[in-house]
């Protein structure tokens, strides 16, 4: 999830009070406009994302913008049981503590690629290519695309693996 804030506010309001969001967002699916059934969350209540500034990037597809990632408290210093970022450390600690295991956590960089194409007048976005999965003529075409995505996720600070 993602907030779009300017600059000046950011600095000025949101480092210092976080941004409202209502619980439904954590719940709500693409399909539906409400929460998830069965989730117990609805649209009564919020939480508080306070950014991490030790998480400031700058955008660099647009160098002008910089994102940031946020810890969701339900007031100052009390998280929000379901916060991600909270859950993780929260299982970390019962990992460590129990059976003397870190957690060496990340995420997967997944995505499709898709091209504008023109089909009776109208714009549509189809997929880049139709090869078989793992055929090597799919990265020539792509590869120069695939270096800049690589470059932009290691001015970021993200190790790209394979």
């Amino acid at each position: 999830m993602f907030q779009v804030i300017p600059k000046k506010r950011f600095y000025e309001v949101v480092t210092k009070d976080g941004v409202g969001l209502s619980f439904v967002l954590m719940v709500r699916t693409c399909f539906l406009n409400g929460a998830a059934p069965g989730s117990g969350l609805g649209y009564v209540g919020d939480t508080r994302v306070n950014p991490d500034l030790s998480t400031i990037r700058t955008i660099p597809w647009c160098k002008q913008d910089e994102m940031v990632i946020g810890d969701m408290n339900l007031k100052p210093g009390q998280a929000w049981e379901y916060c991600p970022r909270e859950t993780l450390r929260r299982v970390c600690k019962i990992l460590k503590d129990e059976f003397d295991l870190v957690v060496n956590a990340g995420f997967e960089n997944e995505f499709y690629l898709l091209k504008s194409i023109a089909r009776e007048g109208k714009e549509e976005w189809v997929p880049f290519d139709s090869s078989p999965y793992g055929c090597s003529a799919a990265f020539d075409d792509v590869s120069p695309l695939l270096r800049e995505i690589t470059s932009a996720l290691h001015s970021m600070g993200i190790p790209v693996e394979q």
